[in-house]
């Protein structure tokens, strides 16, 4: 497609941009026309489709849901869904909620292109909340259906401490960095579940 010209379209201070998996969308996170924290999105000719103000969403990926709809994936930061994981479709921009309230310190990927239909978190901090500390996938159909994967236990001194949890291709099996707890924060080394043993 065309470059975009963000400027030109009031893309203000960007945080993130990034290209769905069938290169039908690109979107990015940034100041929109003054707004903060929007995102913005585009289709593959370069025309803009919409602008989503209403639910700040942090540390999101693509995926496709399970009915094979191209979606964004991540925590709403604020907004009716603050602390909640939730989808949302890029052709329309329908909201699902996906996960109770969790954390606003938290990880997504949908990297997971052979396992259409999920995405992978983690919530990075102890707050309360039933998924505190956990490595987990998520079913993108609205049913609540959560794997849980692992325990982290990084002690979050600083943003590099963070699990940054991502998957395989095929979702058997999840990387992630602790730092197991250490006081200092260091070393923070990487771990692997692997879904596939028994």
């Amino acid at each position: 497609g065309p470059d975009i010209d963000l400027a030109a379209k009031g893309v203000t201070n960007l945080d993130w941009v990034s290209v769905s998996a069938s290169g039908n969308y690109v979107a990015a996170l940034a100041t929109v026309n003054g707004t903060l924290a929007a995102l913005k999105v585009w289709d593959r000719s370069g025309t803009a489709l919409r602008t989503w103000t209403d639910f700040r969403m942090a540390h999101l990926d693509f995926g496709y849901d399970q009915a094979g709809n191209e979606v964004i994936f991540g925590a709403a930061a604020s907004g009716s869904y603050a602390k909640r994981f939730i989808m949302r479709r890029l052709a329309d921009g329908v909201v699902t909620p996906l996960t109770p309230a969790v954390s606003y310190n938290t990880h997504s990927s949908t990297r997971n292109n052979l396992r259409r239909g999920w995405a992978y978190a983690v919530t990075n901090d102890v707050t309360g909340g039933v998924l505190d500390q956990t490595v987990f996938a998520v079913k993108l159909d609205g049913s609540g259906t959560v794997e849980r994967l692992a325990r982290h236990r990084s002690n979050l001194a600083d943003y590099d401490s963070s699990p940054f949890a991502v998957p395989s291709p095929d979702g058997k099996r999840v990387m992630f960095a602790s730092n197991w707890g250490a006081a200092s924060g260091r070393p923070v080394q990487s771990y692997v579940v692997d879904t596939r043993c028994p």
